[in-house]
Formats: structure tokens, sequence, C-alpha cells
């Protein structure tokens, strides 16, 4: 009997929920400007936090600076294209950062502007901060309040921490599960920074195997997939629309507003090619799909030399002309951040810097360049670990082949002869002379101790990371071999894109059904679990096969901690069940790595790390007071700020609803307690 739609919008968790943010103001009129989302305006976000509908983010933290990110999202009856909603042109936001969450004790506030040109993003590189301090901030426009947030700096370049912990995930797909996962790493208080290996939204959901939830409109569609939420895009405001829609999960947005973000990208975020009709859509090219990534998120703008260094004016929006990244330059993402003397943080692209020319190298010149400025800059300062955010497996994966399964089977679950080359996709097992490269580099500069943190490969996998990986070149548990010891650990994780476990049992639904799950409710239920045996296997045979991996388990619902100090790093691996959308976390894996000798130590009752730092808990997002923008300090000059067609000017505006914002609370809490 087919599913009705009522009972299978329950089983995909489309209907929303409570708010996990509590209730925040209704619109306050000003000018005639409404905050209540139209018939007509049907764009993903959190109505309760609108205009800030997206929540707040911070990112690429250095020791005296960090990014802050919003958008301002104005409902209009005409849709979510309209070029000037609600005739307004430009927006007045005004920003505050500050040691406390009341956000009282203020050390930096500003006014900019936003406008579509922006795709109504705010991105202000705020400076003059302390080093290893927590800080919390919000914005306010069109007479609201942002959620408040809370980051981060990093240690001071030389600066003798104790220890720094580190926070990774990948291939964040909205469609395929519930970001439980973000929610629990949101409830961390002692972490520094989250890292996003790639993959952190995708150009499009696929449609081929079972999903978790679709948007609530896209399932009144014969072809859900068809949705503008599903579909690949077509035209770069769509890029910015399927990151709205990745961004307004309650747990993604808590994540964001938690803990700063460092995110490589990868395919998915950009396309890796340029190619319209394949990754970037028929309107959209990978410098335009790159382009909406740095509008959206709360990174740091590259110099367009390709050198690495960072090209920032700060307190200005970074996201308006003439501080926006467009064209090529946007397609630059590696960069390195400093954590102290215990840690550098370097992200590596391998997607953009090649473009898939045969025997072109996979990273260009200019990355070649900044890898061995930053190997020779973290030597000669003695960093004691270095952190490289990779998107695809750096590890090499040799080939397995199961002939216990029928070719046919095989054909169909990994869409290649006789599981030839299985894991071998792409990536740095295509350039096994760079993986060389890069090693020889670290090894010339004395840098063993290296951590490779990756995503796409969309399971739980940790190796030892080695040139040769047979012997004498490698000698499996021993940590020794001819080049010498390991230099580095690579862990993968991935957080909701389907892995072995859903590949498989979507060829056997196949096999069976004659078509793809799709929105079968029964797939997740009933068969991803039957098809664990056959993936079991391929775990056994791929360990086999490679004898520097550790670890395999190819099911993305894991992310990475690590805790590093002088002596040690200790990584962990933590499972969140992607299915549930209030899951709990589990601590599955945890090894050691001793400092100078890479020879991973599997701990056999894992007992999980406590950072001795512990910053004020973030629980539940709160929208910050009005009257913390109601101060007649000076603010800074800003570049990006001023023009004519803007709304009443932030903190002008700020000061002639605070009284009235309070009053509606305070009458609103009264209600509550009458009841």
């Amino acid at each position: 009997m087919p599913t009705d739609r009522r009972t299978l919008l329950k089983l995909l968790g489309a209907t929303a929920g409570a708010s996990a943010f509590g209730a925040a103001p209704r619109a306050l009129a000003q000018d005639g400007v409404s905050l209540e989302r139209p018939a007509g305006w049907d764009y993903p976000a959190v109505d309760a936090l609108l205009p800030f509908g997206h929540g707040v983010k911070s990112g690429d933290p250095l020791h005296d600076r960090v990014v802050i990110w919003t958008r301002v999202s104005i409902p209009d009856p005409g849709g979510w294209l309209v070029a000037m909603p609600q005739g307004i042109g430009e927006v007045d936001v005004a920003w505050v950062v500050a040691r406390d969450r009341a956000l009282q004790d203020v050390v930096a506030r500003g006014e900019t502007t936003t406008e579509r040109g922006a795709d109504w993003t705010v991105k202000i590189d705020v400076d003059g901060l302390a080093p290893a301090t927590t800080y919390w901030y919000a914005f306010a426009a069109l007479g609201r309040t942002s959620v408040v947030g809370r980051t981060r700096t990093a240690p001071a370049p030389g600066d003798a921490v104790s220890e720094v912990r580190v926070m990774q995930t990948a291939c964040s797909k909205w469609w395929a599960g519930h970001f439980a996962m973000y929610g629990r790493m949101a409830d961390r208080d002692d972490v520094d920074v989250l890292l996003h290996a790639g993959d952190h939204i995708y150009n499009q959901e696929n449609g081929n195997r079972g999903n978790i939830r679709l948007p609530e409109a896209a399932l009144l569609l014969d072809d859900p997939y068809q949705h503008i939420d599903c579909r690949d895009w077509a035209r770069p405001e769509e890029v910015g629309r399927r990151y709205a829609l990745h961004a307004a999960d309650p747990d993604a947005l808590r994540a964001h507003a938690a803990v700063p973000f460092v995110i490589m990208p990868d395919q998915h975020d950009t396309a890796d090619k340029d190619d319209r009709g394949i990754y970037g859509g028929d309107g959209v090219s990978n410098a335009e799909a790159a382009a909406y990534f740095h509008l959206w998120n709360a990174d740091r703008r590259l110099a367009a030399d390709g050198s690495g260094r960072f090209d920032a004016e700060p307190r200005v929006n970074l996201n308006r002309a003439p501080h926006r990244v467009a064209g090529e330059h946007a397609r630059l993402f590696y960069k390195h951040l400093p954590f102290g003397a215990l840690l550098d943080i370097v992200t590596v692209d391998m997607r953009r810097s090649q473009e898939g020319n045969g025997d072109a190298p996979f990273l260009s010149d200019a990355q070649w360049a900044f890898l061995e400025h930053v190997a020779a800059d973290s030597a000669a300062r003695g960093v004691a670990y270095r952190v490289f955010v990779n998107g695809v497996a750096m590890t090499q994966m040799n080939a397995v082949d199961l002939p216990v399964i029928p070719d046919s089977l095989r054909e169909r679950i990994f869409r290649t002869d006789a599981l030839n080359g299985i894991l071998a996709y792409g990536g740095w097992n295509d350039a096994p002379d760079d993986r060389v490269r890069l090693y020889s580099l670290l090894r010339a500069q004395g840098l063993v101790d290296n951590i490779v943190l990756s995503g796409d490969i969309h399971g739980q996998f940790v190796a030892e990371l080695v040139e040769e990986n047979e012997a004498p070149a490698y000698i499996r548990g021993t940590g020794l071999g001819t080049y010498g010891t390991p230099v580095g650990v690579e862990i993968m994780t991935g957080m909701t894109s389907g892995g072995a476990d859903e590949v498989v049992a979507a060829a056997l639904y196949e096999a069976a059904q004659g078509r793809s799950p799709g929105l079968d409710p029964r797939f997740q239920e009933v068969n991803v679990p039957a098809a664990r045996p056959v993936v079991q296997l391929v775990e056994a045979a791929l360990k086999l096969a490679t004898p520097n991996l550790i670890h395999a388990d190819w099911v993305p619902d894991a992310y990475a901690l690590i805790h590093v100090t002088a002596e040690r790093a200790t990584g962990e691996l933590w499972n969140v069940d992607k299915r549930d959308p209030r899951s709990g976390e589990r601590l599955s894996y945890q090894f050691d790595m001793q400092r100078g000798v890479v020879n991973i130590a599997r701990r056999r009752q894992p007992e999980a790390t406590r950072g001795a730092r512990v910053a004020a808990p973030f629980g539940a997002a709160t929208v910050a007071d009005p009257a913390v923008f109601a101060s007649s300090a000076p603010m800074p000059p800003d570049a990006g700020s001023g023009g004519s067609g803007g709304a009443m000017g932030g903190a002008a505006l700020i000061l002639t609803v605070a009284a009235a914002a309070r009053g509606w609370l305070s009458a609103r809490d009264d209600a509550d307690d009458a009841r």
C-alpha cells in the first residue's frame, strides 16, 4: 500500500517542530516593513528569527581577529528573487562583539550596509581582539536583533598554550539525514574550532537513494527531486538559496553560532571542473558558485596572487564591492591559521588548483610554494603539530576484490568491474607522486607530527600516512619502514551523505524492486541494516589490501575530535545517528599518537578527553537584547556603508524600538506566567 503524504511527512521529518531558539519578538513595524512570511515567499529561513533567519556564523580565527557573518532576509510577496524586497535597496546593519553573552562588556561595534549584490549578507573581520579568548557577538537591523553567537580567537603564534581542541566533519548533505551531529558539536564548550573538510552544502540531491527528509513543498510534486530545493542549481542565485536551506536547519544554525568554522570546500560546494552541465548546473560556473561560498561563509579573503596570504580590511562588509570576492579570485581556498606553539591549521585544495588535465600536477605551483613556506615556518617556530584540512582522502586505498559477491551485484554496488579501483575514484589516489612530494616536503623539515582531516569518502577511516604501504617500505603495526616513521595520521569522517551501507542497500533494493528506493521509509529501517554484512566484508578486505589503514567503518555517522598537547595528540570518533534528529553521541574509537614517533595506539577502553578550558555553555541559542544596540558610542568608519535607498540607520533604529521590544517581551513573559 502506498504511503500517504501526511504519513510520509512525519517519516521524513519535513514538518517543522518547536523552535530550538526560543521565542523572538514578532515584527516591529518600521517604515511599513513587515517581517511576516507572505504567501509568495518560499525562501528557506527560520521565521521566528527573521530578518536573521539563518542565524550568525564566525570563522577563520586568528590571534587578534575573527570573521563574523549574518544575512538579512526580507520577505516579499513577489518571491525570493525580487531585486528590492518591499522597496528596500539597501539595509543598515549594526554589529557588536563583547566578552560576555549579555553583550555588556563590549570590545568592538560598528555599522555597515548590505544589498542584493551581496545577497543581503554581512561579513565583518573584527580586529583588535585578545588571543585565545572567547567572545560573543550579534547583529541588528530592521528593528530586530539576531541570535547571540559565541566565537573564539586563536592563541598567538608562539604562545605556549597547554592544549588545543578541534572538531572535524564533512559531507553534510541536508536531504540525506538530520544534522543532529551539528547539535552535539554545538554542545561542546571546550573546543577551539570546527573544521569542515568539504561538501558543506550539496549542489543537488541526486534522488538515487533513500532519503531521511525532503522539503515539504517538494513532496507535493509528482517528482519531488525537481523541486528548486532538491534539483541541481541552474543559476547563481540558487546557490545562495541552497546555502539558505542548509543554514536554516536548527542544528546547523546552532553549531555555526556556537563555534568558529574553518571550511575547505569540495566539489559539491563549488564544482571541481568548469562544466555547467555536470556540477554547476546549466547556468552556474565554478567561479560563480565559489563566489557564493564566500558570500555565505565567515571566511577571510585571500590575496589574488595565490600566495595564501590573507587580504581583507577589518570592520567593513567584505561581501560588498569593492571587497567582494569574484571571478577566478573566488576559486582560492588554501590558507594557514596558526594556533600558538601547539598547532598550525592548513587547508589544502586539490580540486580547483588542478583541472584534471592528464599528467598536470594536482596542486598548482602557487599552492606548492605556499605549502613549502608553511612547512618551513612551522619548523622554524617549533610548532608541535600540523592539521591539514583536506577535501579528498590522502591515504592510498588499494584495490580489492571480493569473489564471493556475484559480478552482476558488484557492478550495481560499485559501478565498476569487479571492484577494481574501489576508493580510487580520484583525488590523491590519482596523484601518488604528489603525495610523495608532500610527505618529502614535510620530512625535509623534520615534521612527522601531522594530522590530515579529510572528507568525501562518506565513512570513518583512520590511517597512518606513508609513501608506500607495502613491506619493507612500511611494516604494519610498528610505525617503521624504509622511509622511517609515518609522516602523520589521517582521519576521514562524514556526517550524512550515504556510505557503503546505503550504496549496497540501494543496489540490492534496485535488484529486487527494479527502481530506486527514493522515499521508501523502509529503506533506512530495513534495507540499510540488511546490507551491513556485505559492507563488513568490504571493510575487512580493504584493510587487508591497505596495510596502513588502521580503522575502517564505512558508515557516515561520526565526527572527529582531536585533543593536542605538547606530548601527544589524541583522536576520537564520535557517532551520531543521522536518522534521529535528537540523537545523542557515542565515543566509538580513540587512539593516541605520541609526538615524534607516529604509530597509532588504539585505546581498547576509550575514555573521552575533556578540555581544561571550559567556556560559558552555549546551550540554546538566544536572541540579543535590543538595548545592546541603543548605545550612543561612536561607530568605527566602514568603507562599505553609506549610500541611498537604505533602511533607517542601525543604531538609531534600534534605539527607537528598544523600549517597545522590551515592553513586548515583558508582556509576553507576563502572559506566559499567567498560563
